[in-house]
């Protein structure tokens, strides 16, 4: 299959399994908003962090190992699957014996009994979701996302809204729609014919999922650790209350993260083709083009947009909160242009490389947190993403062309993260003329990028036609 169509023909298979699942973010916001006070969220929010936490770390990487060595045709999937559900249920086991100390813990202690739940069906939804995607089950893996959010949705409404459970009703729903989930993929998928308890785990599978496996874990629990300690200096120096406020501002970059989610989705299992085949660099370096592209634009229209999608996300005291977003906008673009060399990294089994590279932004984003949030709050921790993510860029840009030289107009990007930043500016200050500013921020950029604009429209235009024709082809051979 040509590359680029096999590219394309899984974003528009994950766009599909990701629309439910993050339209369903945008859903449920009013509806915790309106059912959820600003200390409520603020608590739930410092659970789902520490659940960010947990499963990478509990988990030694096994997740991603999955989906990796799933594609790799040397290796046994039954092997590959069995090893992973072994360290879920270590895991879980390792949680529920730690409930009892869970519950002193003041901000827990209501919710300890949740966590060794949350965290198996959750662990356990993202592994056989992972090797759904290895083993190329793209159709099956969009059919669980859809169900999944179609299950959260009503258990929300009937949980909170009807049965007013309040935060208990939050992680109740949270735990029984990705218990569906997992037991959904594990019979449609027939994922216990992988399964093979009865017999020993290979040396050579061991060893190989482990070795790619837990430089993965200080990799993921660095972001994690740098989240969740942002968010507790946020609740010490600023209070729970801002802590909700900021928390709940992050509902607009996730609009961002819809889209470049379902393009990572698909460009991990390309990059990995791409490397077992070829290793086109002209492939990877026409890719990114248009990926910066499109991140550009969504950045810069989520910023013009910023108020309108805060007043229709956002209800009562949580408005509010629209002011975080402009600037978190910026931070979560560098983010986005990162993660694609991050993507390299995996393709190319040099996941040792990966850690490296993000701890060292972690390492300067903590530094920067403790400086800056008692001085100017909430502001203090998105400057620190900010440039956390322009040190992991310039590090992993310079790192990855060791191995793969991708030519990028750093000029251009220089530019428009400039213009980002002044229409991120502006909007924060919210002057009479910040509209007007950000309209023209948006058409410079538009105009910066104008031939990867026109690049990506003639591609999806001859797309269309393509899946027109076949849709047509079909029908006829049907007559």
């Amino acid at each position: 299959m040509n590359k680029s169509k096999y590219l394309i023909d899984n974003i528009f298979l994950f766009f599909l399994g990701n629309f439910g699942s993050k339209a369903l973010t945008f859903i449920l916001t009013p509806i915790y908003t309106l059912y959820l006070s600003t200390e409520q969220y603020g608590m739930v929010d410092l659970i789902q962090s520490t659940m960010n936490l947990l499963v990478p770390l509990l988990l030694l990487g096994s997740a991603e190992a999955t989906m990796r060595f799933a594609m790799d045709k040397r290796m046994d999937n039954n092997e590959v699957l069995t090893f992973s559900i072994y360290i879920l249920f270590g895991g879980t086991i390792i949680l529920a014996i730690s409930t009892p100390l869970l519950k002193n813990i003041e901000v827990f202690s209501n919710y300890a009994i949740y966590i060794p739940w949350i965290y198996f069906v959750t662990a356990g939804k993202g592994l056989l979701s992972q090797f759904c995607r290895g083993i190329e089950k793209i159709r099956l893996y969009v059919m669980d996302s859809l169900m999944t959010a179609a299950i959260l949705l009503g258990l929300t409404i009937v949980f909170l809204a009807w049965l007013k459970w309040e935060a208990h009703g939050f992680l109740l729903a949270w735990i029984i729609s990705n218990g569906v989930s997992c037991v959904f993929l594990v019979v449609s998928g027939k994922l216990y014919r992988y399964l093979t308890i009865s017999s020993p785990i290979s040396k050579e599978v061991f060893q190989k999922m482990l070795y790619y496996g837990l430089p993965l874990v200080p990799h993921s629990l660095s972001w994690s650790i740098t989240s969740l300690l942002e968010r507790y200096f946020v609740a010490i120096f600023c209070g729970l209350a801002i802590n909700g406020l900021y928390s709940i501002a992050f509902r607009v970059p996730a609009i961002m993260a819809v889209f470049i989610e379902v393009f990572m989705q698909a460009w991990q299992l390309s990059a990995i083709k791409e490397y077992e085949v070829d290793r086109d660099n002209a492939f990877y370096c026409k890719v990114y083009k248009y990926y910066s592209t499109f991140i550009f634009l969504i950045g810069s229209g989520l910023i013009l947009s910023s108020k309108l999608i805060a007043l229709l996300l956002f209800k009562n005291e949580f408005y509010v909160a629209w002011k975080y977003v402009p600037l978190l906008m910026c931070a979560m673009t560098l983010a986005n242009l990162q993660n694609y060399f991050g993507t390299l990294y995996t393709a190319f089994k040099k996941t040792n490389k990966l850690f490296i590279t993000t701890i060292s932004g972690a390492l300067v984003s903590i530094a920067l947190n403790l400086i800056l949030i008692p001085w100017i709050e909430a502001y203090g921790a998105i400057i620190a993403i900010y440039i956390s993510y322009i040190v992991v860029y310039i590090y992993r840009y310079t790192d990855t062309s060791k191995f793969i030289k991708i030519n990028i107009n750093h000029k251009r990007i220089i530019a428009t993260f400039l213009v980002m930043t002044a229409q991120a500016v502006l909007f924060t200050l919210d002057l009479k003329v910040s509209m007007l500013f950000n309209i023209a921020g948006f058409m410079v950029i538009s105009i910066i990028h104008g031939n990867e604009i026109v690049g990506m429209l003639t591609t999806v235009c001859r797309y269309i036609k393509e899946f027109k024709n076949t849709v047509t082809t079909a029908f006829s051979d049907l007559d």
